[in-house]
């Protein structure tokens, strides 16, 4: 929430009342998705919750493409821009205090500096909670001791500060018109209409609410399974006024809708000492988000590897079922390692500043990374919420087919037609902006001037093309392994049946269970 308040604003064109819409709208979508996904839930009793379902309830492409989503862009992501968040936060307050005017590292190669501290946050969180999970939770006791702070101090200043100097200047009640006052700014699809934004604003709020999904997993471990979907409004509801009353508060007490916008005013009254607090702060509340990844992840990639849906994993299958995730924690370090380096290289060298971040303060390469990151986490989001749009469907179908057994509820139809209607523009809406945007680059004209050409260069058209290309790379890393991994098992086997029909077999052997039972 406190890095996407500023994003919503903005594409909600300055309006905090477009801003709100969009907030509630994207609360409905996701409360039908829940609803929907009670029934879908009760068909399976394990903890692989998406790839589970879509296992269940769609085709082996869908199944695989899951998969693969989840093994290696989701997760490996997810130690990429969530650390990001951590250290910018953290950047930020310390620079405040110390007072240096900057909050980078101060060198030609601040970006280095911060993918070698991605990688070591990763290292360090997939190694020590993978191997003891109670370390991990005792980490996670100490983190959560704090992180109800700064949610209490964004809202109070937001307030505070509105009822003081009023609205800042970058926010109104209605929409405020676009000034192109640079090239990228120019013919960019949420920039074209309100209702483009609106739909692109609803899949940016969706990240702040991704993993809602998991409590429609959980009803076998509640004391009344019965209670599922009141438990899900009332705690989807409590979670949406509080991230109101912040991104309200922000919106119009903060410039830019984000937590800098405090700074100057704070400094102003001699409190920067209150603004260093609450930045670090907030950097300690998102390392509770990765410390959580850090226990869940490498156990994610032992329970896919016990089952052999990962590469080479049939020989390791012996290992994955140890008491200790040995075989996840290598997983996860060998999936997300490559992943940060290439992604901190678009990130730093090939993105752009979209998130008006400042670069006097942070330098170049940190605020791209930055921007990038925050493109990232939408995205890894609106991917989840893509496959539960497919879950979703074929729980429909299966009520014509019959072919799995659930605990039917009469909630499903409702709210997976809603859900369908809110959620799929926004969900498409999303991807195609990176396709239409490459496309109104021939609506630009070309600078003939070097120094405009540069910037035209540098500004516009390397970042719209490196973002089509790892929307590509996206689609390569979901679909081509389930091509290679289907060739190389009918050329091995003769047939996608008889890979399945060994893969089963090795895991008798192991488990020493019945092939049947298996």
């Amino acid at each position: 929430i406190f890095f996407k308040a500023g994003t919503i604003l903005n594409n909600s064109q300055g309006s905090i009342l477009f801003s709100i819409f969009c907030w509630l709208i994207s609360v409905l979508a996701v409360m039908l998705m829940s609803l929907a996904l009670i029934e879908i839930a009760s068909a399976r009793n394990d903890n692989l919750s998406m790839i589970g379902w879509t296992q269940t309830f769609n085709n082996r492409f869908i199944y695989k493409a899951c998969k693969n989503f989840m093994a290696y862009i989701y997760l490996p992501l997810t130690y990429f821009y969530m650390p990001l968040y951590v250290v910018m936060s953290v950047q930020d307050g310390v620079a405040a205090i110390v007072g240096n005017g900057t909050a980078g590292f101060g060198t030609s190669v601040d970006w280095i500096i911060m993918m070698v501290i991605l990688l070591a946050t990763s290292a360090y969180f997939t190694i020590a909670c993978g191997y003891s999970s109670r370390l991990g939770n005792i980490q996670n006791w100490i983190i959560t001791l704090f992180k109800f702070i700064p949610l209490a101090l964004a809202i109070v200043l937001g307030f505070w500060s509105l009822a003081e100097n009023g609205l800042v200047s970058n926010v109104g009640i209605g929409f405020k018109p676009i000034n192109p006052s640079t090239p990228n700014d120019m013919y960019t699809l949420s920039a074209m209409s309100p209702g483009f934004g609106l739909f692109i604003a609803i899949a940016a709020i969706f990240f702040a609410y991704d993993g809602f999904y998991v409590t429609a997993g959980m009803q076998s471990e509640m004391k009344e399974p019965k209670k599922t979907p009141l438990a899900i409004i009332l705690g989807l509801v409590i979670v949406t006024i509080i991230y109101l009353l912040i991104a309200i508060a922000m919106s119009l007490g903060a410039a830019g809708g984000k937590p800098a916008g405090f700074k100057t005013w704070l400094a102003e009254k001699n409190l920067t000492w209150l603004y260093t607090v609450f930045q670090v702060l907030i950097g300690l509340s998102v390392l509770s988000i990765v410390n959580g990844y850090g226990i869940w992840t490498p156990r994610f990639y032992n329970e896919l590897a016990k089952n052999g849906e990962l590469p080479l994993s049939t020989k390791f299958l012996a290992k994955a079922r140890t008491e200790h995730p040995t075989v996840g924690i290598l997983y996860s370090l060998v999936f997300s390692t490559p992943v940060i380096i290439l992604y901190s290289l678009i990130g730093a060298l090939g993105y752009l500043n979209t998130g008006n971040y400042d670069a006097s303060i942070l330098g170049d390469s940190l605020t791209r990374m930055y921007s990038f990151g925050d493109l990232m986490a939408t995205w890894t989001a609106v991917g989840a919420f893509t496959f539960i749009i497919f879950i979703i469907v074929g729980g429909i179908k299966n009520r014509k087919t019959h072919n799995v057994y659930v605990k039917k509820s009469k909630l499903l139809i409702p709210s997976a037609v809603g859900c369908i209607i809110i959620a799929t523009p926004a969900i498409f809406l999303t991807y195609f902006e990176t396709i239409a945007n490459l496309f109104l680059l021939f609506k630009i004209p070309v600078p003939t001037n070097t120094i405009e050409y540069n910037t035209y260069l540098n500004n516009v058209l390397i970042p719209r093309i490196m973002t089509f290309v790892v929307l590509c790379i996206y689609a390569i890393a979901i679909v081509v392994p389930i091509w290679i991994e289907d060739k190389l098992i009918i050329k091995k086997f003769g047939s996608l049946d008889e890979g399945d029909g060994y893969k089963m077999e090795q895991i008798a052997k192991i488990t020493n269970k019945p092939l049947e039972e298996v």
